[in-house]
């Protein structure tokens, strides 16, 4: 398997943490200046208040942000790890810019491609159809979600969702517009799942190859089902669709694992 990395993505969220970190110091700075000063003026203790309330959970949202870019292992090498026994046929994709919008992983196969979105959420997870969407729950509370030890699951498939209608809008373009697309969510902590007919597969990481598996055959048998030509990508068609998404990232192959959690 060929992986394709587009640098920048870390550092910018190295960045945005650090924003949330200094723009919470700056807050908590002046709500305690605002404090000492109320001596001159009763009204700058009520001004103080504010700041406090603001800049207190942005200063703890910037930490558990730079806590978490340092201790957890990056989401792309532990899929490069578990994808690695892939062949040259396969190709991965992290990061990759697209027509105002970003591929977070995608994996092009011969059968088509899945879009993986991946979450560090640690569990149980569940997912349960609701009035025709899914909804996600994780345990969790207010104050977890601040600190960043357990923060909010958020909803994986509208993400993967929209990860799929961005692979297909790339396909149109490139005049492939019939090759199967699948959506994939990828838990990197390997929590227990519930899953209750959610619109896109989700797997531990431990399960990612058996799943890439399972989506490469069922794209294959749509494939062949098709009473027109099969629609399987070509070795050319692969090349190309590699060449537009990372013109000028020369591909690597993964060997090394990471270490252990």
């Amino acid at each position: 398997m060929n992986v394709f990395t587009h640098p920048g993505r870390f550092a910018d969220d190295a960045r945005r943490a650090r924003r949330f970190w200094l723009a919470g110091l700056a807050s908590i700075f002046i709500s305690l200046t605002l404090s000492m000063s109320s001596g001159l003026h009763p009204v700058l203790i009520f001004l103080a208040y504010p700041f406090l309330l603001i800049g207190l959970p942005l200063w703890t949202m910037g930490r558990a942000g730079q806590r978490r870019l340092k201790t957890l292992p990056r989401p792309d090498l532990l899929l490069n790890a578990e994808l690695k026994a892939l062949s040259d046929k396969y190709a991965l994709h992290h990061y990759a810019p697209y027509s105002g919008g970003v591929f977070d992983h995608l994996l092009v196969t011969p059968a088509g491609l899945i879009v993986i979105v991946t979450s560090d959420v640690l569990g149980p997870v569940t997912c349960k159809p609701v009035n025709g969407s899914d909804r996600w729950s994780s345990p969790s509370n207010f104050l977890d979600r601040i600190t960043g030890v357990k923060p909010s699951i958020g909803n994986p498939s509208i993400r993967a969702t929209a990860q799929v209608e961005l692979a297909s809008s790339f396909l149109t373009a490139d005049k492939t517009a019939d090759v199967p697309i699948r959506g994939l969510v990828v838990f990197t902590q390997n929590p227990d799942l519930e899953l209750e007919g959610c619109t896109h597969a989700a797997v531990p990481l431990e399960e990612l190859r058996l799943a890439v598996k399972l989506l490469q055959d069922e794209m294959s048998e749509e494939s062949s089902q098709e009473e027109a030509r099969g629609r399987m990508l070509t070795s050319d068609q692969r090349r190309r669709l590699n060449s537009a998404l990372s013109p000028q990232i020369a591909p690597v192959v993964p060997r090394a694992v990471p270490a252990k959690r």
